[in-house]
Formats: structure tokens, sequence, C-alpha cells
């Protein structure tokens, strides 16, 4: 997932001279990707610039071009692993939701809101990202270079955002009860913030997103210096990677406190003595939930913002090509698991999702038998 820019890089120290002999098989890939050119408008331009940089690809690696093969494959595999549980995983969470009233608490709101994001992200973003990283050409166009790259930013920072919600959400329902009240209301507010702030950030980016040829390519980068680019990206790594770690962290310890010592109540605590033993346990198995949550999307995210930090301070040039591009495939990747792993996560984890899961592929099992039946 090319967030802030500048994805296509390892593909700038290519040189151009052997393409031949790869010419036949990139030509194959580019038919496997036409579902994706076909949901675009390509202007003539485009067009003719997409079918020129097509030579230059893969140049690198010409001595083994079978490495290059099996990678991009594999890259189109498991991506298409992740395209499928997480549409279908996220779906799943609405219909839980939406179903079960009981289920309508603010702390589900915000889940709801987060699969809204990881949605948007596997639906829009995950194809032309794939296309992108394997042939270092963008084929959409313009419009859509404008589209995709702020929904991507939109939806990495509803996510952050929202999950930095949840955890506050937590912190002033288990340890500061008293001053907790309207849950409901202070959810939907927060979501509405969220995402406020989201697409206020991405204004610079709709502003600056742009296609043009790079060594012999058509990108979609910022049109900003390679300094603007950089401080930029230090911003979005601080503001919106960094701080809300360790607004999460300091707010899941403190939870993690006050559910520990909710154990040992006494019956002077009368906040926490009014709390049913039952009631303790169950915001445990929540918090716990939570913090997987939250340990995966820091796990998840640090390998993409690493390489772009050091693409930019040109530290990557020192690594060797035929490494430093399945990492850069493998780090896009897993910005592409998180968004599909949280419903697999609420499954195994929490009672009442596992059960509304059940309930929805029983729904959806008995409508196929029902369907079967009546044209048989």
């Amino acid at each position: 997932m090319e967030m802030w820019g500048h994805g296509s890089y390892q593909y700038s120290n290519m040189s151009s001279t052997e393409s031949q002999a790869n010419t036949d098989w990139i030509n194959l890939l580019s038919t496997n990707i036409k579902f994706i050119v076909s949901a675009s408008n390509h202007s003539s331009a485009n067009d003719t610039l997409s079918g020129n940089t097509t030579e230059g690809l893969l140049d690198a690696l010409q001595e083994d071009p079978l490495d290059v093969i099996i990678v991009n494959w594999l890259f189109i595999l498991f991506s298409a692993v992740v395209l499928v549980i997480g549409l279908l995983g996220n779906c799943l969470v609405w219909f839980a939701v939406w179903r079960n009233p009981r289920m309508r608490s603010a702390t589900n709101i915000f889940l709801v809101n987060l699969a809204v994001a990881d949605f948007l992200v596997i639906l829009i973003c995950l194809p032309p990202t794939v296309a992108e990283d394997i042939t270092g050409v963008w084929y959409l166009g313009q419009e859509m270079c404008k589209i995709v790259k702020c929904l991507q930013k939109i939806s990495v920072l509803v996510s952050v955002l929202t999950l930095t919600a949840i955890a506050l959400e937590r912190w002033l329902a288990i340890c500061q009860p008293l001053m907790f009240r309207h849950t409901m209301v202070r959810a939907k507010r927060a979501v509405a913030i969220v995402w406020a702030i989201s697409l206020v950030s991405t204004v610079p980016d709709a502003i600056s997103q742009d296609t043009h040829l790079k060594d012999g390519h058509v990108v979609c980068e910022p049109s900003w210096s390679q300094l603007s680019s950089t401080i930029q990206l230090w911003i979005m790594f601080v503001l919106f990677y960094l701080v809300p770690l360790v607004i999460m962290t300091v707010t899941y310890v403190k939870v993690a406190l006050c559910l520990w010592r909710s154990g040992f109540t006494s019956d002077n605590d009368e906040a926490s003595a009014n709390v049913p033993r039952a009631q303790i346990l169950l915001r445990r198995k929540k918090a716990k939930m939570l913090i997987v949550v939250v340990a995966l999307f820091a796990v998840c995210y640090l390998p993409v913002y690493v390489q772009f930090l050091l693409s930019y301070a040109e530290l990557m040039d020192y690594f060797p090509w035929q490494v430093v591009r399945p990492l850069f495939m493998f780090s896009h990747w897993l910005c592409y698991f998180n968004s599909a792993i949280n419903p697999a996560i609420y499954n195994f984890m929490s009672c009442h999702f596992r059960r509304e899961f059940r309930i929805a592929c029983h729904i959806c099992c008995r409508s196929k038998s029902t369907h079967s039946t009546i044209y048989e």
C-alpha cells in the first residue's frame, strides 16, 4: 500500500537493455489485470505510455526471472486470499451488530467503523496496489490516481484513529465510570470526528497526487519535492502512528490495572463494588481482544513505515533489489492482512461475535439450500 507516495522506488534503478526476454510474460501479466484497467477510462496519452512502460520491467533479475515470477504469483495468491476473507469477514461484523440490538454497544459501534475502513482498504486499494507493485506502472489514469491514493490514506487514518478512540472509550468506561455517560452518543460523535480528521488530512494529497513519467514508467506520486514528501511522511508517522500507539499503550495499561484491581475490590470502593463479577470478566475478555487488535495493527504497519522512511533517506540503495522487492511487497501485503484479520480475532476472542457469525453462516447456508431446492 503506497500511503504517502513514491511506492514504486524499487524500479528506478533498473536498466532497459535486456527487456525482450520477459516481454511475453509481462504481456500475459497485463492481461491478468485487465479487470483493474477496465474500471477506469484511460486517456489516449496514458494508453500510449502504459504500452511503452512494460518493456523495461524486471530487468534487474534477467539472470533468474523464475524467482520474480514465483514472488509475483505468490503475492497475487495471498492478496486474493486476503481480498475474499477480508470482504466477507468485515461484512459479517456489520451483520452481527445490525442483526442483534444487544450488540450495539459503544465499543461495537467503533468496531463497525473499523470494519468499514478495512472494507474500503481491501475493496478499493488492494487490486490497484497489487498491479502497481508487480509492474511498477500506474494503469488507472489521473482521476483514479487521486481517488485511490486518497482513499488509502483516509482508510488508514480512520483505522488508527478508531483504535485510539476505542482505547479512550474503554479507559473511560472501566476506570472512570462515574464520569462516563451517554456512551452511544459519545461513540457516534467520536466516529464523526474520526472521519472529519481523516478527510481533512487527505486534502494535500488530493491536490498533489498526479500521474507522470518516471524512468519511462507512468507512476502515481505526489508532485512535491523530495524534501516536502519526507517531511510529510515523518509528520504522518509521528501523528498517526507513534502518538496513537503511545496513547493506546498507556490507556490499555491503565485499563489492565483497573481490571486487575477490580478483582480485589473492597466494599469501600463503591464504584467498583457495584460492578458484577461477570461483567468484570467480560470486560477483561474484551480488553484482551482489543489489545490483540492494537498489537497486530502496530506490527502490520511498522514494516511499511520503516520501508518508506529508509527509502526517503536513500538507505534502500545499499540493499540488493532482489531482497528489497519481496520485502517491499510483503510490507504492503501485511497492511491488507491487518484489514482482513480483525473479524477472525473477534470470532476467536468474543463469544458474542462468534455466535452472530455462526448465525450468519447458518442463514447463508439455509438460503442456498432453499434456492437449490426450488430449482431442482
